[in-house]
């Protein structure tokens, strides 16, 4: 049997628990913008869309899912179900690269069809966070894994009484 190296963990997990708390802040925070501007003057009202408010093509806001992929990032954590955590980590830098490229399609809930209405939607900068943030979490993970090995233990003098006497 081998014994888990001492206190290697430790830093792994704690920096998969920050990555997580990340991701579900982030959730929370504008990740696409429209601006409308009426009749050319420009000034007009300016809307802030969060990773909550934004629609996914699963049918869940996609603010959602990162906070359920991070939630399940911390409960893999804390019960040492590295394969899964390792494959959240996977699903949220996938999911969140995703909401990264299409957060700004997504929000098209603003296109007036109006004369002299024009409606512009960039993404906001939090998605990137999100994705640094989803990075962040898949690396934590991948170190946590490593790190919580075994390490092999030093070869034994002993051996056993069994071995030591050939049958005759």
């Amino acid at each position: 049997m081998g014994e888990q190296a001492p206190g290697t963990d430790r830093r792994a997990g704690s920096w998969v628990g920050v990555a997580a708390v990340v991701v579900i802040l982030a959730a929370f925070l504008p990740w696409a913008r429209a601006t409308v501007d009426l009749l050319g003057l420009g000034g007009g009202p300016t809307l802030d869309f969060k990773g909550v408010d934004i629609q996914s093509d699963l049918g869940v806001n996609e603010g959602w899912i990162m906070i359920a992929l991070a939630v399940v990032a911390l409960a893999a954590t804390a019960q040492g179900a590295l394969r899964l955590l390792k494959g959240v980590g996977v699903a949220a830098v996938l999911f969140s690269g995703y909401a990264a490229l299409t957060a700004a399609s997504h929000t098209t809930s603003i296109s007036p069809n109006l004369e002299g209405v024009h409606a512009r939607v960039s993404i906001g900068y939090l998605v990137i966070v999100e994705l640094l943030a989803a990075t962040g979490l898949l690396v934590a993970a991948m170190r946590l894994s490593r790190e919580t090995g075994l390490v092999a233990e030093p070869p034994s003098d002993d051996v056993p009484p069994a071995a030591a006497q050939p049958n005759s």
